[in-house]
């Protein structure tokens, strides 16, 4: 009886700790088109404006994945349904947000491109009281490309636009046939 009871306790327990620890995912989306990454329930959250004094002057990592469509309204766009690793680190006036993530592909582009590797580095401002993560944060990326086979590929730079913003989406696996 007694082992009945501790897992019990322990269902409760499992239970109650996560209903307490929900927390929102955070999603990037770079300007220059494919889909967006999806990092599951970050450490730093961006509680803001202003930003939880918790999370100043303070780095996390992140896990994700590309998310095969975005979201609305935008037009869908298909990605590589590739993965993610990166760190997502809060300024220490909390004035903003530095990211800087690393990226492989799982699907091939076409039958000539079958490895794409990206790794990038933006910075996101928060901007006035009340432009806050749920609505989106403009920012600003630069990286490197790396495909292969070379050629048609190569490897390349690039700076474009980006946007930051909190999101709850599921994590599908891509097909990579």
């Amino acid at each position: 009886m007694r082992h009945k009871s501790f897992v019990a306790v322990v269902w409760v327990g499992f239970l109650v700790g996560a209903s307490t620890a929900l927390a929102s995912d955070i999603c990037v989306q770079l300007g220059g088109g494919g889909g967006y990454a999806v990092f599951k329930s970050p450490k730093i959250q961006l509680n803001c404006c202003p930003p939880d004094p918790a999370e100043l002057n303070n780095c996390a990592p992140l896990n994700g994945v590309e998310a095969i469509s975005p979201p609305p309204p935008n037009p869908p766009s298909p990605g590589l349904g590739g993965a993610l690793t990166g760190t997502l680190c809060v300024d220490q006036q909390g004035n903003g947000v530095i990211y800087h993530y690393v990226y492989h592909n799982a699907v091939g582009l076409r039958e000539s491109l079958k490895a794409y590797f990206e790794s990038g580095y933006c910075r996101f401002k928060f901007g006035p009281v009340g432009k806050d993560p749920n609505s989106g944060i403009t920012g600003t990326c630069r990286g490197t490309v790396i495909t292969n086979p070379t050629p048609p590929g190569g490897s390349g730079t690039f700076f474009q636009s980006a946007t930051l913003w909190k999101c709850d989406v599921p994590v599908f696996s891509a097909n990579p046939n």
